[in-house]
């Protein structure tokens, strides 16, 4: 049992330490180093002293600590800038919903948003339908996306998130489904004129970027987050966007993309 979530516990540290700033002053002393630093929360640098600025230090260890507050959390901030009155959001590579539950909650507020989001795994679906139900706006599909109709050989592993039809070594040999695939272009009608995408897809991110020709071609796609690009296909992916009047940021730091970078995010204009 964790020490602090005893509620008898938590209620004497509440009453008797952190309503007593003389006594919490120096027990931060006690248990906590003194010293100036960085600390890296929610993909900004900030500057603190460790004892003043206790809770953002704790934050700071526990955002190195997961991959969702260490990774997906900045990327996800960055996304929702995109975000505006009548923007589809579209999310290839849904997995259980995290971009497109935060995305979608937003409907109450920002009028015309949709949002569409696909997983192709089929257990991974089931859940990803689950926590979109109670979201209005937001529909799932159980579909891959590619370049062309076809059926992809897709690989599973210990976690869902590295579902997809490249062999990596997150992947188990041999745990292959075969999963239907279609363009996104065929759930992107002529309608949807203010696209914001974004493509975790475990190794075919050109053949989905590319299955968006006719929206790319017609200018209806604003803004593309691609968190990680295959090494084979990254200088033609790139080339694309650029060629398309994308301009391209390293999604982490929100700095100019530069060299090859595998993780971006393109914006239009």
């Amino acid at each position: 049992m964790n020490f602090f979530k005893n509620k008898y516990i938590g209620y004497l540290v509440w009453r008797f330490i952190l309503k007593n700033p003389r006594l919490r002053l120096t027990l931060q002393g006690w248990l906590y180093p003194h010293r100036t630093e960085f600390a890296q929360i929610l993909g900004a640098g900030i500057f603190i002293d460790t004892q003043k600025e206790l809770g953002y230090y704790r934050a700071a260890r526990i955002v190195r600590s997961n991959i969702v507050t260490w990774q997906e959390a900045p990327k996800l901030l960055a996304l929702m800038t995109q975000i505006r009155a009548g923007t589809t959001f579209v999310d290839c590579g849904a997995n259980v919903g995290l971009w497109s539950a935060q995305v979608g909650r937003m409907s109450t507020i920002v009028p015309d948003l949709q949002v569409l989001a696909f997983e192709a795994n089929p257990d991974t679906f089931v859940r990803l339908q689950r926590t979109c139900e109670a979201l209005p706006g937001v529909r799932c599909f159980n579909v891959a996306l590619s370049d062309a109709p076809r059926t992809l050989d897709m690989v599973g592993g210990a976690a869902s998130g590295v579902f997809g039809i490249h062999q990596s070594e997150f992947q188990i040999a041999g745990a292959v489904q075969k999963i239907q695939a279609q363009p996104l272009d065929d759930f992107l009608g002529e309608d949807l004129s203010d696209l914001v995408l974004k493509v975790d897809v475990e190794g075919h991110e050109l053949e989905v970027v590319k299955g968006a020709a006719k929206a790319l071609a017609r200018g209806a796609v604003r803004a593309i987050l691609i968190d990680g690009i295959l090494e084979s296909s990254r200088t033609e992916l790139l080339a694309l966007l650029t060629g398309h009047g994308f301009r391209l940021y390293d999604c982490d730091s929100l700095a100019p993309h530069v060299g090859d970078g595998d993780r971006v995010l393109a914006i239009r204009g």
